[in-house]
């Protein structure tokens, strides 16, 4: 067998191996869109296995502490000591203030080095029993290099990383934005599709915590929600503690306020950092102007950002 591999376990048995991601955050730094070109487990002969699929771009900036689920695959079942994250690039969006409505912008960051390689302290140890799988948490707070009091674009990626169990803290699901694939799998459960293609089962019951009074009939083929809960241990699929419907038209936006006029009382408009947009194709076109509150509809909007009034 070739020493590092890809593909380098053979046999068939496997099991379910999840990516769990969160930041420490940096004042003015709005976001941090990182393309990762890849999550590999390293085992003790130097054969490596990929966790996530394909290239995901994510803003780490966006979680805020907040905890979400980056991937899950099914891996060739070892036990696997050491993770190896590449970065292929990323971009630094922060806060510009002044005199005036503050701006966004931007830089291209320059890693110190793209690749991070960590040995566990604990093993990741993958069966066929149920799920395991990694904490990410990609200190921005210690990456992100600044100069004084000004960002310089140098990124000395500081990452913390451990093996979790499905009931660990460490796994908890705080945020996962998806779009409803199939609203009626069963009288428990329905189906998403993540941000980045993958199609989860989320089950429900009795105790899970429909926001502003809905419930699983209320959802549609056209439903975002957000999801928090845990991985199953049995199977896989997500047990929802919290479901929130963003949107029942297939389109969302969400991000941060960065400036608001006049400053005091009612809001005339506001700037709004958009973060977040559908986590899939839009398949239905919204049938009125998006409205952020009752007196302010999208004016227009960019990959930094939109003004409303």
């Amino acid at each position: 067998m070739t020493s590092g591999n890809p593909s380098a376990n053979t046999g068939t048995s496997t099991g379910s191996a999840f990516v769990i991601g969160t930041d420490a955050p940096v004042a003015s730094v709005v976001s941090f869109n990182a393309t990762i070109q890849s999550i590999n487990a390293i085992d003790a002969n130097n054969n490596s296995v990929p966790l996530v699929s394909g290239s995901p771009t994510v803003d780490f900036a966006r979680y805020n502490g907040l905890q979400t689920l980056l991937d899950m695959n099914d891996v060739p079942a070892d036990t696997y000591t050491q993770i190896q994250v590449v970065f292929a690039s990323a971009t630094i969006g922060y806060l510009q203030t002044g005199s005036g409505a503050p701006t966004i912008a931007s830089m291209p960051a320059t890693f110190t080095t793209n690749t991070v390689t960590q040995t566990l302290a604990n093993p990741l140890v993958v069966s066929s029993t149920g799920p395991v799988g990694i904490h990410l948490d990609f200190r921005l707070d210690k990456s992100i290099q600044v100069s004084n009091g000004q960002i310089t674009g140098d990124v000395n990626p500081t990452l913390e990383i451990g093996a979790v169990g499905p009931s660990d803290p460490g796994a908890y699901i705080d945020e996962f934005i998806a779009g409803v694939v199939n609203p009626t799998l069963s009288a428990q459960s329905f189906t998403i599709q993540g941000p980045h293609g993958r199609v989860f089962t989320v089950n429900v019951n009795g105790q899970t915590e429909w926001d502003n009074g809905e419930s699983l009939s209320d959802l549609t083929s056209t439903s975002i929600v957000q999801i928090s809960g845990t991985l199953d241990r049995a199977d896989s699929t997500i047990d929802a503690d919290e479901v929130a419907i963003l949107s029942q038209n297939g389109f969302y936006a969400a991000g941060q306020i960065t400036y608001v006029q006049p400053s005091s009382g009612n809001a005339s408009d506001f700037q709004l950092y958009v973060r977040g947009t559908p986590p899939r194709p839009v398949t239905a076109s919204p049938t009125a102007p998006w409205r952020p509150s009752t007196s302010a509809a999208q004016r227009n909007s960019s990959s930094t950002g939109c003004t409303t009034r």
